[in-house]
């Protein structure tokens, strides 16, 4: 006869079964990772085997840019981007068809800052999700205008009654 049991916990009772020798978990999570014993008991004794599993979630956006934003020259533009997964996925973020204009921008947590927009700045840029084993990418489409941003006064608000 053979058992499965998991250290310090129990099996997930809806998603696992035994069948001849094998343990299968569906649908598995992370809460599912840890240490599972194998006992075999027959006329001779009992065995016990230990063996782990690693659940790895892939990386999923918890937040992603808007599909377009546009600007103004000589203005700045932030975009936000981070996810989870395990491991804790590493967030980077690249220019598509050109470089991030160092000189002028920060990375910090995912969020990418570019300071004194020019025209070479308008493009596609790519927040990229990595994890140990795969990585998912989310695109912005940076339009920069080169005309003066208008800023509407009170007087342009009010109406003749």
């Amino acid at each position: 006869m053979v058992s499965w049991t998991k250290l310090f916990d129990q099996l997930p009772s809806e998603r696992a079964t035994v069948q001849g020798h094998t343990l299968t978990i569906t649908k598995t999570d992370k809460k599912d990772a840890g240490t599972y014993i194998c006992t075999a008991t027959n006329a001779l004794g009992t065995s016990h085997a230990m063996t782990a599993l690693i659940v790895n979630v892939l990386p999923q956006f918890t937040v992603k840019p808007p599909d377009k934003i546009e600007r103004y020259h000589g203005q700045s533009v932030t975009l936000n981007c981070s996810a989870k997964g395990h491991p804790v996925p590493s967030i980077t973020w690249t220019k598509c068809k050109g470089d991030i204009p160092e000189e002028r921008s920060q990375v910090e947590g995912g969020q990418l800052k570019i300071n004194s927009l020019t025209a070479e700045d308008s493009g596609t840029y790519i927040c990229s999700a990595r994890s140990e084993l795969v990585h998912v990418e989310t695109e912005v489409q940076l339009i920069v205008k080169t005309g003066k941003a208008t800023l509407c006064h009170k007087r342009c608000l009010s109406t003749d009654t």
